[in-house]
């Protein structure tokens, strides 16, 4: 055996071990995954509920403003606690811009939606609202694969937006909404003109 193998040997343990440390870390089970997508949909899926319970007290203005201080102390705590980093980089990012498109998110996915949502929960059922939300992803199918074009979906995947779009449309029912929102506004006008006659025809007194 030559010195030149001997070194190559040497060597070898130690190319493993760097091999090893920059391979990517296994990731979750499957369990872990379904149950975190199961806790995922249910925290989000009962936001809609307690939105509806909290105005009955408070506007909906207060409603929205509430979800995004919670979540942003929520957040600052959990950093403060686990301290992620992406690499060997800071905590929290230095670049002006990184802060600018946080920002842009922070307004169109957190305080533009919750002010709707709780706006719109004066008016429907909490049930209908998280309906609604339910085309959220499939959207962002659309757009990432029509508008952006940062992503390509497969024949399979196109037939699972459209299924989730003839769930979502037979679920809301858009053909039921004319006679479901006549019958109230009906009653209402008939209400209102009955009292208007039995007020007409009561006699004044002098």
């Amino acid at each position: 055996m030559t010195h030149g193998n001997t070194g190559a040997i040497a060597q070898a343990p130690s190319e493993l071990r760097a091999a090893a440390a920059s391979a990517p870390a296994p990731g979750p089970g499957r369990l872990s995954v379904v149950l975190q997508f199961i806790g995922m949909g249910l925290i989000w899926g009962a936001s809609f509920l307690f939105m509806k319970v909290a105005l009955d007290g408070v506007s909906y203005s207060q409603v929205s403003w509430s979800r995004l201080v919670l979540g942003g102390l929520t957040l600052a705590v959990i950093v403060a606690v686990m301290r992620p980093r992406v690499g060997a980089g800071p905590v929290l990012p230095r670049e002006p811009i990184v802060w600018v498109h946080f920002t842009v998110i922070a307004i169109t996915f957190c305080v533009i939606p919750h002010t709707l949502f709780a706006w719109a929960e004066q008016y429907v059922t909490s049930s209908l609202a998280s309906i609604y939300n339910a085309v959220t992803p499939i959207a962002t199918a659309l757009m990432a694969t029509l508008a952006f074009r940062v992503e390509r979906l497969s024949a399979l995947r196109w037939a699972g937006v459209g299924v989730g779009v003839i769930g979502v449309i037979v679920i809301i029912g858009p053909w039921q909404v004319s006679s479901a929102a006549s019958s109230p506004a009906s009653s209402r006008a008939s209400a209102r003109s009955s009292a208007t006659g039995s007020a007409s025809a009561t006699p004044r007194s002098s």
